[in-house]
């Protein structure tokens, strides 16, 4: 899953990149917040949930969050519709979605 990136010599270099998964989706009682965030651009991580209205549902911070880490959050008590999972590192945003069902 790594990106190729052309060095400065003409060599193709691979990159890594962070990314971000959010299941079951549909969730009904817990949501897995999966994170994959390469050593070379390891920072301390911030994950909201968000409605689409933009109120925030749920947050944590991460400081360990190196390689793959998943993160199990209760969406029991949540009311059923469209949420927005937000994670904010090194002065980037990059979001998923997720459904959550009765």
């Amino acid at each position: 899953n790594a990106q190729i990136s052309s060095g400065g010599n003409g060599i193709q270099v691979p990159t890594k990149q962070f990314t971000i998964k959010a299941y079951p989706n549909p969730a009904i009682d817990q949501l897995n917040i999966e994170l994959n965030m390469p050593k070379e651009l390891y920072s301390d991580v911030i994950v909201e949930i968000m409605t689409p209205q933009g109120q925030k549902v749920y947050q944590f911070s991460c400081s360990d969050c190196v390689d793959k880490s998943i993160h199990v959050v209760n969406v029991k008590d949540y009311a059923p519709g469209m949420y927005h999972v937000r994670v904010s590192y090194q002065n980037t945003v990059r979001a998923t979605k997720f459904i959550k069902i009765s």
